[in-house]
C-alpha cells in the first residue's frame, strides 16, 4: 500500500473518530491524561482531528500531486501551510487560555485566561477549523471550471490535441492555386 493511501486512511480514521467523539459528548473527553496533568483528552482529540482534516484533504486530492503542474504547487504550499496552521493550534489556544482545559474565567488577572481571550479562542478554533474547508471548496470549483474550459477546447473542430490547428479546416480563397504557391 503506499504511504499516501496508508496516511489517508490513518487521517480519515483519526478525524472521524474524534468527530464521533466530539459531537457525542463523551465523558472520556474530560478525564486527564496524567493524574495530575492538567491535560484533557478532549485536548489532544481534538487537536489530533484537527491536524486530520487538512491531511486528509492534502492525501485525499491525487492531483495535487502531480509533478509539473504549477497550479497543483500553489495549492500543495496552501494546504501544506494549513497542515501547519492546525497544529500550531494547540500551542496558540494554551496561550490564550493558560491551562490546556482551554477554560476562561472572568476572575483571571491578565488576559491570558480571561474572558476578553475567549473570543480569540473561539475565533481561531473556527479560522482553523473552516480554512480547509474553505481550501476544498475552492479547489473544487476551479477543478470543475477547468475541465470546463479544457472540454471547450478540446471540442473546437480545427484543433488539434497538440492545441495547433488542422490545416483542413482553413478558408482557402478562390482561384486556381497550387499547394506549394499556397502555403508560401
Amino acid at each position: 500500500m503506499p504511504i499516501r493511501t496508508f496516511t489517508f486512511i490513518i487521517a480519515l480514521a483519526i478525524f472521524l473518530s474524534s468527530l464521533y467523539l466530539l459531537i457525542s459528548g463523551s465523558s472520556f473527553l474530560v478525564l486527564p491524561i496524567g493524574k495530575e496533568s492538567g491535560f484533557p483528552f478532549g485536548t489532544l482529540i481534538t487537536w489530533a482531528g484537527i491536524i486530520a482534516l487538512p491531511t486528509v484533504i492534502y492525501t485525499g486530492l491525487g492531483a495535487l500531486h502531480r509533478p509539473g503542474n504549477k497550479v497543483a504547487v500553489w495549492y500543495r504550499k496552501a494546504i501544506k501551510a494549513l497542515i501547519l496552521l492546525a497544529a500550531s493550534w494547540g500551542f496558540v489556544c494554551y496561550y490564550l487560555a493558560g491551562n490546556w482545559a482551554f477554560s476562561f474565567s472572568g476572575s483571571a488577572p491578565s488576559f491570558r485566561g480571561s474572558t476578553e481571550a475567549a473570543p480569540y479562542f473561539w475565533y481561531f478554533s473556527g479560522l482553523v477549523v473552516l480554512l480547509p474547508l474553505v481550501f476544498l471548496l475552492v479547489y473544487g470549483i476551479h477543478r470543475l471550471v477547468w475541465k470546463q474550459v479544457k472540454k471547450k477546447k478540446s471540442t473546437d473542430p480545427g484543433k488539434l490535441a497538440n492545441g495547433e490547428y488542422s490545416r483542413e479546416h482553413d478558408i482557402i480563397p478562390e482561384g486556381n492555386y497550387s499547394a506549394v504557391s499556397f502555403w508560401r
